[in-house]
């Protein structure tokens, strides 16, 4: 499955005032990593409860990135985190609630490229489906996916992070980048701070509980690096 794929998105199908009821909406905020080997490659997607109805909803892997890379493997959080042997999970969507979601790929030190699928399916009304795909890579196959096709270099000191303490990130890229920005998640995937960049050194702080958290980098909106932060006391 060496091979470009195109990305699926499953199209959500209300066809009576029951269904409405128990629509939901997804968005995808993180679909194509590009990265090098060895490295944790994270997606972001998020699913908005817009009804005012409890139901249940299906999280369900539907291809793992084996076999695209023998040797990766994968794993989800939505509502908690899962380990990389949990295929799927079943929890209640609350009316207005908004989950989460992240899906992570642990390549290996030989550069490849793999792609995951997941599936979300309202129990109550099965027709309700969203299919996402998302590609990973650390030889460069997806790196076009990108429309900007800006490649990034982040270095950031002192690692770890004193929490409230000033550091520094300093940003490269191959190309002119746009209102570029700083996202950080939790473990749970959770956005819990936004910040401002420019190319260059940025001065910047981080007033966030002791932990491991993951960034994206954006240009106009467009993420074009993610990694990680460790931050202390």
């Amino acid at each position: 499955m060496k091979s470009f794929y195109t990305l699926i998105v499953g199209a959500m199908l209300l066809t009576s005032g029951k269904s409405f009821s128990q629509s939901f909406a997804y968005t995808s905020l993180m679909t194509s990593v590009d990265s090098t080997p060895g490295s944790e490659l994270i997606f972001y997607s998020r699913l908005i409860n817009n009804t005012t109805s409890t139901f249940l909803l299906d999280g369900i892997r539907d291809q793992d990135v084996i076999p695209d890379a023998s040797t990766w493997t994968s794993a989800f959080c939505i509502w908690a985190c899962y380990s990389e042997t949990t295929d799927s999970i079943q929890g209640d969507f609350f009316p207005g609630d908004i989950i989460e979601f992240s899906y992570h790929m642990y390549t290996s030190s030989t550069p490849d490229h793999a792609t995951g699928i997941m599936r979300f399916k309202n129990v109550t009304n099965p027709s309700n489906i969203i299919t996402q795909s998302f590609f990973g890579s650390t030889d460069g196959t997806f790196a076009g996916v990108n429309d900007l096709n800006v490649n990034a270099n982040v270095n950031i000191y002192p690692m770890p992070i004193v929490s409230g303490d000033i550091f520094t990130m300093s940003i490269a890229t191959t190309k002119p980048a746009n209102n570029l920005s700083i996202v950080v998640y939790n473990m749970f995937g959770s956005v819990v701070s936004t910040s401002s960049a420019a190319t260059g050194i940025n001065f910047m702080s981080f007033d966030l509980p002791a932990g491991i958290y993951t960034y994206n980098l954006l240009s106009d909106n467009t993420p074009v690096k993610s990694g990680k932060l460790s931050i202390i006391k």
